[in-house]
């Protein structure tokens, strides 16, 4: 499965087909950015 960042779709490239992906643009940054924010948690470093 390809999750197509928003520089990808910005290129027009891989990224810029939404057939070819089944999660939307912005989804990659997203699950990163939760992934942070948990490993923050655990750290005590937010709240």
């Amino acid at each position: 499965m390809y999750f197509p960042a928003i520089e990808a779709v910005e290129e027009g490239g891989y990224g810029g087909d939404p057939t070819g992906a089944w999660i939307e643009t912005g989804g990659p940054e997203r699950m990163m950015d939760r992934a942070l924010m948990g490993i923050y948690r655990l750290m005590g470093r937010l709240k």
